[in-house]
């Protein structure tokens, strides 16, 4: 996202929407949006369980108290339970700009899990969206159908640099 900063400053958006690229899932991103905004948060990440907690070291696991995030741990050796990040984030535009800015004075970019996330879990702005409870939320091995459908939002289409 650090190489993108200058896109999405330009653009001006109130948050940012990251996906992973190399995920199949079905998710209406509009409830979690609205709960991104309602909470208030400096980042928002959809959640979900993994049946067998062995694999949650194959991705990012979250502990949490309430809706918010307590801990943060990017593909640990040791899984934290077997709550996972779904790679959906809702990240508040003006948070991200400045703890990415913050990662990049200090050197310490690498990826989202790395440092991001962990900076905004000890700034106590990260919560939390468990799947299971939106409306429109099927982690299932099929392509999403159709465009996501944002009432009174803008999506812009991605620019090259």
């Amino acid at each position: 996202m650090a190489l993108h900063a200058d896109l999405i400053r330009a653009a001006g958006p109130d948050l940012v929407l990251v996906m992973s690229a190399d995920h199949i899932y079905r998710l209406d991103y509009a409830p979690v949006i609205e709960f991104h905004l309602q909470q208030a948060a400096s980042v928002t990440i959809v959640t979900t369980d993994v049946a067998d907690e062995a694999d949650a070291t194959r991705f990012s696991n979250v502990r949490t108290r309430g809706n918010r995030v307590t801990e943060f741990a990017y593909k640990p050796d040791q899984p934290l339970g077997k709550t996972v990040a779904s790679e959906v984030f809702v990240y508040d535009t003006a948070e991200l700009l400045a703890t990415l800015d913050e990662l990049t004075a200090a050197g310490q970019l690498g990826d989202y899990g790395e440092h991001l996330l962990p900076r905004l879990v000890a700034g106590a702005g990260l919560r939390f969206c468990p799947g299971g409870l939106l409306a429109g939320c099927r982690h299932a091995r099929r392509l999403p159908t159709g465009p996501p459908r944002f009432s009174g939002w803008q999506v812009l289409p991605p620019r090259r640099p």
